[in-house]
């Protein structure tokens, strides 16, 4: 337990050791040398300005150097695929007329395996799921949208025929 903050109190303020009541706990600096809480609330100390700009550091090292993060295909893959969904989001403008049965169908079960690989492949792969988990909901949605259209055709003939 850190007991030093007692014999810093000294020149603080009151509003100072709402920290003290908030934040009893002591953290490392920069320097590796543990001090209160409190302290870091005071914004002209030097140690919160090393704090923010380490823990910012650390973060943005961790995520570089991560098994999914940008200098793997874990990252860039995902990133690249995710053209698929807003394609086929972009196409749902157009007309069911023009919507390829073959392709979508296969886009679906495409997906449907990714979806699969990414959640059992390891490291976990949630930017691959969710990026197929988007391009399944659309992909299905077009599916659906040929075959509402082709009802209304084959009733169409069917009333054309029968008015004959």
């Amino acid at each position: 337990m850190c007991l030093d903050w007692i014999q810093s109190i000294k020149g603080y303020s009151s509003l100072d050791f709402i920290g003290i009541y908030l934040f009893y706990w002591c953290v490392p600096d920069s320097r590796g040398v543990r001090i209160p809480y409190f302290h870091l609330l005071n914004n002209n100390n030097p140690t919160l300005q090393d704090l923010k700009v380490s823990w910012k550091m650390n973060t943005l090292r961790a995520f570089w150097n991560s098994p999914i993060g940008p200098k793997t295909t874990h990252f860039w893959g995902p990133t690249f695929n995710w053209s698929l969904p807003l394609a086929a989001a972009m196409d749902t403008k157009k007309p069911p007329e023009a919507i390829s049965v073959n392709m979508t169908a296969v886009m679906c079960i495409y997906s449907a395996l990714f979806m699969r690989f990414a959640w059992v492949v390891r490291p976990r792969n949630l930017h691959l799921l969710a990026c197929h988990v988007s391009n399944e909901t659309v992909q299905l949605y077009q599916l659906s949208r040929w075959i509402r259209a082709q009802r209304g055709y084959d009733q169409k003939k069917e009333e054309a025929a029968g008015e004959e």
